[in-house]
């Protein structure tokens, strides 16, 4: 994290006086001796300096990696809620236009009940018997009668259909109010996760600062970056290496150059194999885009790594068919696990700004055999 080949080159120098001292030590006077004493006792307390200060730098990163996986943790946890949340009032709004339906059912059939009730009770309950009994013809007894039983039935059907209506309507809102509560528990957690999260961000942002008073020149960042980039080439080989991958299947990853979708929506502020921090070669490209954008798989494959790397944050690296692999960096969530297949635009991450990144992007890798190759020669815009 700090430049120690300005200070292994200082050693080197106070080495090769102390040896020409003891070289000539018999013929050195007192003064001589007790310089050469004061460059030892330097040398020595330089070596105890720089241990301390490797270690402390290491320490800010151990603390940077384990926050930066519970806002991960966090984070996904609250992709899972928002799902969830989603699902409930996907539920909720049928059951809600039902219930105006049924609603507007029962107030018809509560008007042509009224009605009903009206007529009987303006004709009476003996007004049947009397229509009966003053007809002459037995035909007109009968069809009045047969009038009379239509009537009564088609009131009764009514009556009825009102009651049924009026289940439906207490278990549909029953059904309701599950859904709703359902859904201020799973809002009540959200907002709980949300302050926790809240909270891990802030102590992210002064820990970042902490961080930043460590690397003070740029070399020392360039040292930093240039140890980074060495780590996540050691972990590519050691995942090249790996012998117990099972066979991937489905259409070889090459021939899908200049057929592959970008893994993000956003803006590409870093280009492959530009320079940046005035002497490093960028190995990717770093796209620029909101917080939590989804991150999609570009191609069919199968992860083999998904955890914290530092320089980069939370990484996700899917091996393709034919040697190739793809590298997703800077995440805040990573949706997916070790040996878990992957179809071509799954979501895979949400974009951030994880491994010391200060605003959201993507950093995006393609390698074959270990050795990157241009993203732009294979995505299409």
């Amino acid at each position: 994290m700090f430049n120690r080949a300005s200070q292994l080159a200082k050693y080197r120098v106070y080495i090769i006086v102390f040896s020409v001292f003891l070289l000539w030590g018999p013929t050195l006077h007192a003064n001589e001796k007790t310089k050469l004493k004061k460059i030892s006792q330097k040398i020595t307390q330089l070596k105890i300096d720089v241990s301390k200060k490797k270690l402390k730098q290491d320490n800010l990163q151990d603390e940077l990696r384990s926050l930066e996986k519970q806002i991960n943790q966090i984070n996904q946890r609250l992709y899972v809620l928002k799902r969830q949340i989603n699902q409930q009032q996907k539920l909720l709004r049928p059951l809600q236009k039902q219930q105006v339906q049924l609603q507007t059912k029962l107030g018809k059939q509560r008007g042509a009940l009224a009605k009903q009730i009206q007529a009987a009770y303006q004709t009476g309950n003996s007004s049947a018997w009397q229509l009966l009994l003053s007809q002459q013809q037995p035909s007109n007894v009968g069809r009045i009668n047969s009038y009379y039983q239509a009537i009564n039935k088609a009131r009764q059907n009514l009556i009825e259909s009102f009651m049924q209506n009026l289940v439906a309507i207490k278990a549909n809102q029953a059904k309701i109010n599950t859904v709703i509560a359902k859904l201020q528990q799973l809002q009540q957690a959200r907002r709980n996760e949300q302050k926790v999260l809240r909270q891990k961000l802030s102590n992210r942002k002064v820990l970042l600062k902490r961080i930043a008073k460590q690397i003070q020149t740029s070399q020392q960042r360039i040292a930093n970056l240039q140890a980074n980039k060495k780590q996540l080439q050691g972990v590519v080989n050691n995942l090249a290496a790996e012998k117990n991958l099972a066979a991937l299947t489905g259409v070889s990853f090459s021939k899908l150059k200049r057929r592959l979708p970008w893994p993000s929506k956003g803006r590409v502020v870093r280009n492959y194999g530009q320079i940046y921090d005035g002497r490093l070669r960028s190995n990717g490209v770093l796209i620029s885009a909101k917080a939590d954008t989804p991150v999609r798989a570009i191609a069919s494959g199968k992860v083999v790594f998904a955890n914290w790397l530092r320089g980069y944050g939370n990484m996700v690296i899917v091996t393709h068919k034919g040697g190739y692999m793809t590298l997703y960096g800077h995440n805040n969530a990573l949706l997916v696990t070790v040996g878990q297949n992957i179809v071509p635009g799954q979501e895979i991450a949400l974009m951030g700004n994880s491994g010391g990144l200060i605003n959201p992007g993507l950093y995006f890798e393609i390698r074959y055999r270990g050795q990157t190759r241009n993203p732009a020669q294979w995505c299409h815009s």
